[in-house]
């Protein structure tokens, strides 16, 4: 309902999650399932946005969901800007 409110698709909204547990990584592979960009889509944990080649807190369900856009350990808050959309679960 929202996407339809605000007008936007949601291949061109940028989604930041935070928090790589059960539900986090539930909930982007659910949002990419709908058609959400890989590109466009952070997922955050406590060591921060997680990204292709990460050298700690990493598994195999969190690297499927690495944004490959990112090369370099980025905050949060980093990720956050410009952001449509952010998810917080635990």
């Amino acid at each position: 309902n929202a996407m339809k409110i605000s007008k936007k698709d949601i291949t061109d909204i940028k989604i930041v999650c935070n928090g790589a547990g059960v539900a986090g990584i539930a909930c982007m592979k659910l949002l990419r399932a709908y058609g959400a960009k890989e590109d466009r889509c952070f997922v955050c944990d406590t060591k921060g946005v997680i990204y292709p080649g990460r050298p700690e807190g990493m598994n195999d369900l969190k690297a499927g969901l690495a944004n490959a856009t990112v090369s370099e350990n980025m905050s949060l808050a980093e990720a956050c800007s410009g952001a449509d959309v952010l998810i917080g679960v635990s």
